[in-house]
C-alpha cells in the first residue's frame, strides 16, 4: 500500500468520531451510556488528537538538527497543546 494512501485512509478514519459526534445530536442522541455526553466525547477526542500531533511535532523538532524548519516545532506545538488543555479544563464543551 502506498504511503499517500495510508495517510489519507488514517486521516479519514480519524475524522469518523468527529462526524459521529456531529450527527448523533441530529438524530436525538445526546449521550452515550457509560461514556458521556456527545459534547464531552468530541472534546476529549479533539484533545487527544492535539496531544498526538504535539508528539509528532516533537519528534520532528528532534530531527530539526538535520532539517531546518521555519518555526520551532517543539515550542509551538507544546504551546498549542497547553492552551487546548487549559481550555478543556476551564470550560464546558457544549454543542448547539
Amino acid at each position: 500500500m502506498a504511503k499517500t494512501r495510508v495517510y489519507s485512509l488514517l486521516t479519514y478514519a480519524g475524522a469518523l468520531p468527529f462526524i459521529a459526534c456531529a450527527l448523533l445530536p441530529l438524530i436525538g442522541v445526546s449521550a452515550i451510556q457509560r461514556i458521556g455526553s456527545v459534547d464531552y466525547i468530541a472534546a476529549v477526542y479533539a484533545l487527544t488528537i492535539v496531544s498526538f500531533m504535539a508528539g509528532v511535532h516533537w519528534g520532528m523538532a528532534l530531527d530539526q538538527q538535520r532539517t531546518e524548519w521555519p518555526v520551532n516545532l517543539f515550542l509551538s506545538s507544546n504551546a498549542v497543546t497547553i492552551m487546548a488543555w487549559l481550555a478543556f479544563l476551564t470550560t464546558t464543551p457544549k454543542i448547539r
